[in-house]
């Protein structure tokens, strides 16, 4: 079942910087980029199960604006944010039953296209962390479904929960 509002995510607290990527995206015929980490999270109100998560970089790093997970999620004895989901969260799918579905965390003022963070973090991480990636969304490899999987999320603005 694809990650609903009002589900609860155990989100490690910290984080390798290798887990960051640069989205670019164009807007108002401007050419825009930010930076995100991608996560491999854990969905609490799920049994567990795995969800890929893009935060804003300066909404996890340091300390951070009011937006940071450190300030709007609570951290359990783990020390993983436990982040509700709802309207301050986005998501990409790549179809209206929800599959393949994850979750943006950032300023909803940027409009990137959903398929912008998928061929950016397949094509740019680390193998290690783009296969538990590609894992997620159920593909075993990572060299050739990058854009198979970005494909099928092209042309769509994220949503909001």
């Amino acid at each position: 079942m694809p990650v609903q509002k009002s589900n609860v995510l155990l989100i490690p607290s910290n984080v390798d910087v290798s887990h960051r990527v640069t989205v670019k995206w164009q807007q108002m015929f401007s050419d825009k980029t930010a930076n995100y980490y991608t996560i491999v999270a854990k969905n609490k109100s799920q049994g567990n199960a795995e969800v890929v998560v893009f935060v804003a970089a300066e909404w996890y790093e340091g300390s951070g604006p009011a937006e940071h997970l450190g300030r709007v999620a609570p951290k359990d004895a783990e020390g993983y944010y436990e982040l509700i989901v709802d309207d301050k969260c986005q998501y990409g799918q790549k179809n209206k039953e929800g599959d393949m579905r994850f979750v943006v965390y950032h300023d909803k003022g940027r409009k990137p296209y959903q398929h912008r963070f998928i061929e950016t973090s397949l094509g740019s991480l680390g193998a290690n962390i783009a296969q538990k990636v590609a894992g997620v969304f159920g593909y075993g490899g990572t060299a050739d479904i990058a854009k198979t999987i970005a494909s099928a999320y092209v042309g769509d603005y994220l949503h909001t929960f």
